[in-house]
């Protein structure tokens, strides 16, 4: 059994939907449309401005190079503008649906289940509710469907022997269950 209780703020949260953000094959497939949907706009444009017969050969390296360069940018920026905007809605929530990002918490994980303690609620998990496991730098995600997850910060462990014991035994719980 396994206990743990601490709190979960802010940065807790954008870590795990930066995370979630990369992770997820939906967003990644998402992400590269996208990538290649607007490169592929500035393409079409291009052809439709060169069907012009008074189009010069400096014109066209010109739009060409211009068509490189916005391209080459868009791809680069794209995980930046979406990380913004994960950052502004979680910013919005909290303000806008008074959603506190400061959850004392407090996880309980005995042979049969999970159960996660605020002050507002108790929830029990069965092992076989839970899909996999994420880890970062700072913190460990047990996922209950495609988007929930249970968020566990790494600081919470007294020992890496500890952490991996842990680790080991959801995996097996998870394994077990499914």
């Amino acid at each position: 059994m396994f206990k743990f209780s601490f709190t979960l703020d802010y940065n807790d949260y954008f870590e795990f939907n930066k995370y979630h953000l990369i992770n997820n094959s939906k967003n990644r497939r998402a992400i590269t449309i996208l990538r290649l949907l607007i490169p592929c706009m500035f393409a079409f444009f291009i052809g439709l401005t060169m069907r012009r017969g008074d189009i010069t050969r400096e014109y066209v390296i010109f739009v060409v190079l211009i068509w490189i360069v916005l391209s080459a940018l868009w791809i680069m920026i794209i995980k930046p503008l979406f990380s913004l905007a994960m950052k502004y809605n979680l910013k919005y929530s909290q303000n806008v649906n008074n959603k506190i990002f400061d959850i004392e918490m407090t996880l309980i994980f005995d042979k049969n289940s999970v159960t996660r303690i605020t002050a507002e609620s108790e929830i029990t998990t069965k092992y076989k509710a839970l899909r996999r496991i994420g880890e970062t730098k700072n913190s460990v995600y047990i996922y209950i469907n495609d988007t929930k997850a249970i968020l566990i910060p790494k600081s919470v462990f007294a020992s890496g022997t500890e952490k991996q014991q842990f680790m080991d035994f959801v995996h097996e719980k998870i394994t077990a269950a499914h």
